[in-house]
């Protein structure tokens, strides 16, 4: 098992459920867990934003290719002519969409991420009125540091 480093200040680490798998995430975000390893945080207040992660457990397992997840962003990324970003050992995607909600139009953000056998996808859902409120475009700014945090634990 590996240790996690400090966590730099006003951020802490959260572990899935799953124990495997930790990322950094603002320490004053509210945060609650949701089913099948699903992690929701936002901002505190009505801020407008949920930023959702789902860890994708089959890919950590052993019998798995070591890069599998880098792999599964590659292939949809090439099926769906999106680019992909590489930073240090890690690769992600993201596209974005309008969705309907029963009571209003929301923006949606998407992100699928692939660090070895980690296989992680974000989503960000916007429902606020003010889409370029402040906390909202701070949120979705903070997305590639969480992003770079992934690791194992």
């Amino acid at each position: 098992m590996n240790a996690l480093p400090q966590a730099p200040d006003s951020f802490h680490w959260i572990i899935f459920d799953d124990g495997r798998v930790a990322f950094l995430a603002p320490t004053d975000f509210k945060m609650h867990r949701e089913p099948e390893e699903t992690i929701a945080v936002y901002p505190p207040g009505d801020s407008g934003i949920t930023l959702r992660f789902s860890l994708h457990t089959k890919q950590l397992e052993p019998q798995m290719p070591e890069k599998v997840a880098e792999e599964i962003v590659a292939d949809y990324a090439l099926k769906n002519s999106l680019e992909v970003v590489r930073i240090a050992d890690r690769v992600y995607l993201t596209e974005s969409r309008e969705a309907d909600w029963p009571d209003r139009r929301v923006l949606m953000h998407y992100w699928q991420i692939g660090a070895g056998r980690v296989f992680v996808v974000v989503s960000a859902t916007i429902w606020g009125s003010d889409r370029k409120s402040e906390t909202v475009l701070k949120t979705l700014n903070l997305v590639p540091q969480i992003i770079q945090s992934f690791r194992l634990v």
